[in-house]
């Protein structure tokens, strides 16, 4: 392996680590707002979709994207379509073209 590829397999790999330190951090941030969203019944629907868009950001990370889930189906209670819409966005940033087919 040459210097230019050490140092680019060096570089992607501390952009893929800070990229996992960011999602903990946003997990370990917004899981307290998911918990209070759904244990105090909070119907407000630009709150909810104000946290899903947050964990939209991080939901390559499974345990964001496990809170993700979660919310949505809370959401769904209170608004399926709106709901579901998140569902379509999550797929449109997230999924990839194996997974759609």
């Amino acid at each position: 392996m040459g210097f230019e590829q050490a140092d680019a397999r060096a570089l992607a790999l501390g952009i893929g680590a800070q990229l996992r330190s960011l999602a903990q951090q946003a997990a370990s941030t917004l899981e307290g707002e998911v918990q209070h969203l759904i244990s105090q019944q909070i119907r407000d629907e630009n709150q909810i979709e104000h946290a899903l868009d947050a964990l939209m950001d991080f939901c390559y990370d499974s345990s964001v994207l496990s809170l993700f889930k979660e919310l949505c189906r809370y959401y769904y209670t209170i608004n399926p379509a709106a709901a579901t819409q998140q569902i379509v966005f999550y797929r449109e940033m997230w999924d990839t073209p194996d997974a759609q087919e």
